[in-house]
């Protein structure tokens, strides 16, 4: 027993109990979730290698502006405090 002998029951007899309502607000999500997935407008694979192309360019130019900033700043500090 929970209580240990004393005479009464835990409020809270088990902290997961799977019941058929829970099943059912299971299935009523994912019946939404299907819904909105079918409203959603896709992009086109023209529009997606666009994209890609254009974050992957993005990202190339600032990590060589960061790298450059990063080497100036090291120089500078180098040539400032010794080094």
């Amino acid at each position: 027993s929970k209580s240990g002998g004393w005479g009464f029951e835990s409020p809270l007899a088990c902290h997961f109990c799977p019941t058929k309502d829970m099943f059912r607000k299971t299935i009523q999500f994912l019946r939404e979730v299907q819904n909105e997935l079918s409203n959603v407008t896709w992009p086109t694979r023209e529009e997606l290698i666009g994209s890609t192309v254009a974050v992957l360019a993005l990202s190339l130019i600032l990590a060589v502006f960061i790298g450059l900033v990063d080497r100036l700043l090291t120089f500078l500090f180098r040539a400032i405090y010794g080094g």
